[in-house]
């Protein structure tokens, strides 16, 4: 096959839909999931071309392991759901979901939620998938002069949205969360669907509202659970959750250490299934490159271990950081029936400029600060009229 005759081909499989990209899945499996190691030795290129035709198809990286098929078009999605009868789940996102180098949200939602076996078998059965890019995904490269370069995006942030077949947004899950609290309010939201379907258009704005109050309640109450469960005094826990009804906790309102804690008491609930473990691993430094371990003193951490630990450790503070400080935020909208919830356009604007503090309409993200100096000219930005002391 020529190069010309590739995407007519791609756009074909994609008219199949998951089921096709289930075909692919499964034929790819049975190929490449062999245990004998000369296949295995043998098959890394073509194993490559068959990932990449599979992430052509889905329009998702890596998705040979979660199996997702995923929309671009929301109209096709809105079809799509009309036709089987389920909610969307929109994600937003920096850059392209089907590239490597999306934003850093959105690389773990394919590696630490996507991949995860129960998850993806969720959304394949009881969601129609589309994502949609906010804006290319910031990137850095260091280059040290001989030879080696880090090549990396530096911000980014990711929020997905439950919509009702005409689009309608119904839940906003805004960042990384662990898998455990993602599935639940996967299957929270498709209830909510279901609920709403049987109702008319006024009972379900209603139906919405009484969902977000009720959901922020439960949100109160595990949070303050989760604040006298890191061991803080009454005095102590009083101004968060007085700052926290209020609606002006954030994460710079906590001090590094109570968020530590908090995140500490999550961790037992943030865990990796096999899929997910092996697709981290395989994104990791090899091991030999990530240097050798000593095991004469007993038990020694090894790179891919405190890899592991540390990720666990990230996603447990991101969990509380997107659970219990933006989520609530995101209840008091819908219960307050703010007019920018009914269409999801003005609801992403609202939330990467009020929740995530990266304006769309800024062209830096709010990496540009312009009341920083650098001792650069024009502290180091370029490009014309994108100023950002205008």
């Amino acid at each position: 096959m020529t190069p010309s005759e590739r995407p007519a081909l791609v756009q074909s499989l994609r008219q199949g839909g998951q089921t096709a990209l289930d075909e692919m899945v499964a034929r790819y499996r049975e190929e490449f999931n062999s245990r004998d190691p000369e296949i295995a030795k043998n098959s890394g290129d073509r194993r490559q071309r068959f990932q990449d035709w599979i992430d052509a198809v889905a329009m998702q990286k890596d998705a040979h392991v979660s199996g997702l098929f995923w929309h671009t078009d929301l109209d096709l999605a809105k079809a799509r759901a009309t036709a089987q009868g389920k909610p969307i789940l929109s994600l937003r996102l920096l850059g392209n979901l089907n590239e490597e180098k999306s934003c850093a949200n959105s690389r773990f939602f394919r590696t630490t939620l996507y991949a995860n076996a129960g998850i993806s078998a969720y959304l394949r059965s009881n969601y129609v998938l589309h994502w949609q890019s906010v804006s290319p995904a910031p990137r850095l490269t260091i280059d040290f002069g001989d030879g080696r370069t880090i090549d990396r995006t530096i911000t980014g942030n990711s929020v997905h949205y439950v919509l009702d077949v005409t689009a309608t947004p119904i839940e906003v899950i805004p960042g990384l969360i662990s898998p455990e609290e993602f599935a639940n309010k996967l299957k929270a939201s498709a209830n909510l669907a279901k609920q709403l379907a049987a109702l008319t258009p006024g009972e379900q704005a209603n139906a919405i509202r009484r969902h977000h109050r009720r959901a922020n309640e439960a949100l109160e109450k595990s949070f303050a659970n989760l604040l006298e469960n890191v061991g803080g005094t009454r005095g102590g826990i009083a101004p968060i959750l007085a700052m926290w009804k209020a609606g002006t906790l954030t994460e710079d309102s906590l001090s590094a250490l109570t968020l530590a804690q908090l995140a500490a008491s999550v961790r037992p609930t943030v865990a990796f299934d096999l899929p997910s473990t092996q697709l981290i691993s395989s994104k990791a430094p090899a091991a030999e490159d990530a240097g050798r371990v000593s095991m004469s003193k007993g038990f020694v951490e090894t790179p891919a271990m405190k890899m592991m630990r540390n990720l666990t450790l990230s996603v447990s503070q991101d969990t509380v950081i997107n659970t219990y400080l933006l989520t609530p935020r995101i209840h008091r909208w819908f219960s307050e029936d703010a007019s920018f919830v009914r269409e999801i356009s003005a609801l992403n604007e609202q939330v990467y400029t009020r929740l995530f503090r990266m304006p769309p309409s800024d062209p830096w993200l709010g990496l540009a600060a312009p009341d920083v100096f650098s001792a650069l000219p024009a502290n180091g930005l370029a490009g014309a009229g994108l100023s950002p002391l205008k």
